[in-house]
């Protein structure tokens, strides 16, 4: 907590046109705003890029374990014939994909439902708007707002992601409809606002 501020929990609106930024600071150049609607491929992306950026290290440890010990059973393999080694090479592929899977299961549990709960879901139509202060973003089900200086930016190929806290981010594909400026435009002032 900062000056008795929990930078994960989201700001909740106190002016009655919450649902709309984009209509309330349509003259403001300060600001940009960008709508889209969601899909399953955007989501996918997203969660696969955010769940990468968080477990980097744990990945990467099991990385360099998985390929000691794949290494281990294909030259031990190797020696016992054809058939042991092709069943050395499955058996090595097989145990690093559950190895995988199971490092980043709760994670991603907990991801999927945090974005539920905050509306982020397929078929939702979304807005975002950054000014110099705060990231806000507007889904069906509620109004969220962070602070920049609490905020981490990621990319992915589908767009950009906007880390608030543990589960929680904003997703900005590249697709959405942004006001008069670009979408690399809109990532650039984004990006610059969260890092200073």
């Amino acid at each position: 907590m900062k000056n008795g501020i929990n930078p994960y929990q989201p700001v909740m609106p106190v002016d009655d046109d919450h649902r709309s930024p984009g209509k309330r600071v349509a003259d403001d150049v300060s600001i940009s705003t960008a709508s889209f609607e969601l899909t399953r491929r955007v989501l996918k992306r997203a969660e696969d890029q955010y769940l990468l950026q968080r477990h980097m290290t744990r990945l990467s440890l099991a990385s360099l374990v998985l390929i000691f010990l794949s290494l281990m059973v294909v030259v031990r393999a190797t020696s016992m014939g054809a058939l042991a080694f092709a069943a050395g090479v499955a058996a090595s592929m097989i145990t690093s994909t559950v190895v995988y899977l199971a490092l980043i299961h709760r994670s991603k549990m907990a991801v999927r439902k945090r974005l539920s709960e905050m509306g982020l879901v397929a078929g939702a139509s979304c807005e975002v708007e950054s000014s110099p202060s705060e990231f806000v973003l507007v889904t069906p089900v509620d109004t969220f707002r962070w602070p920049n200086m609490f905020l981490k930016l990621h990319r992915f190929r589908g767009g950009f992601l906007v880390s608030s806290g543990p589960f929680e981010y904003a997703i900005v594909p590249k697709q959405s409809r942004f006001g008069n400026e670009s979408f690399r435009h809109f990532r650039k002032r984004v990006s610059q606002r969260v890092l200073s």
